[in-house]
């Protein structure tokens, strides 16, 4: 879990660098989360981190427009699972179990490809 998204960019990069798996970002101010997984998660991080591409694709992504909204300051991730690629769509449990405020799909599979 990483509080400090700004700070501990480069460590969170580090610690899923080639590394497939399903993570959440959580809103401390308001509960809400989202729920993704990627193949390979420190590159899908890394476009989180870049607002010209979190502008770019906002209309896409209910997290990316709350991230511009306010700020990464607000927001926690969490690595829930590292698995092989072919257990990514586990996302399905995630779902239901947490039912996250920020996705827009009631199932597990691909919304666009990075």
């Amino acid at each position: 879990m990483c509080d400090n998204i700004e700070y501990n960019k480069v460590q969170i990069r580090k610690d899923n660098k080639g590394k497939s798996g399903v993570y959440r970002w959580i809103e401390t101010v308001t509960g809400s989360s989202s729920v993704g997984s990627s193949t390979v998660i420190n590159r899908r991080i890394k476009c989180y981190l870049k607002t010209k591409y979190v502008k770019l694709y906002k209309h896409k992504s209910t997290i990316y427009s709350a991230i511009l909204k306010y700020g990464l300051n607000v927001f926690r991730l969490e690595t829930l699972e590292h698995c092989s690629k072919k257990r990514l769509l586990s996302k399905t449990f995630y779902l239901n179990y947490l039912n996250p405020t920020y996705y827009i799909l009631n199932f597990a599979g691909y919304f666009f490809r990075l």
